[in-house]
């Protein structure tokens, strides 16, 4: 339906799905109507809510709806799914700095910083390990 961005969710002809109050999902898509002025009521299909990523995309798989808001990751794991980058999202891992000397951490840093790990979790599409067991900051 030649689906370009966030101004799509205005069109008669697209139909959402949508996850629960709180999710990650919902708070961009909220946040994305709030900035473009968009009144949740004028998108088809916000009220339809479901209850995974997964659940999301072999919905649209299926016909039942035209776009979620979800990860790459799982719309690789359904056939025939476009994905469309709306943005980048960073997860960092926080340890309270007084563990960072403690045996289980330096286990844990030891295998993120590890090449065959790396090169195991690099399958995972979607995702950006580059700093993976990188220590960005402290505090």
């Amino acid at each position: 339906k030649n689906i370009k961005g966030w101004s799509a969710l205005l069109r008669q002809d697209i139909t959402i799905l949508n996850r629960r109050v709180g999710s990650s999902a919902r708070i961009l898509l909220d946040m994305q109507l709030k900035r473009l002025g968009i009144p949740s009521s004028r998108v088809r299909g916000y009220d339809k809510i479901m209850k995974s990523h997964l659940t999301m995309a072999a919905a649209i798989a299926a016909g039942e709806a035209d776009l979620a808001i979800g990860t790459e990751r799982i719309s690789r794991q359904i056939e025939n799914l476009d994905f469309i980058p709306l943005l980048e999202e960073r997860f960092d891992f926080v340890i309270k700095k007084e563990l960072t000397e403690t045996e289980p951490v330096k286990k844990l840093m030891k295998i993120l910083k590890d090449p065959v790990f790396r090169k195991e979790i690099a399958h995972f599409s979607g995702n950006d390990y580059r700093d993976l067991g990188k220590i960005i900051t402290e505090v």
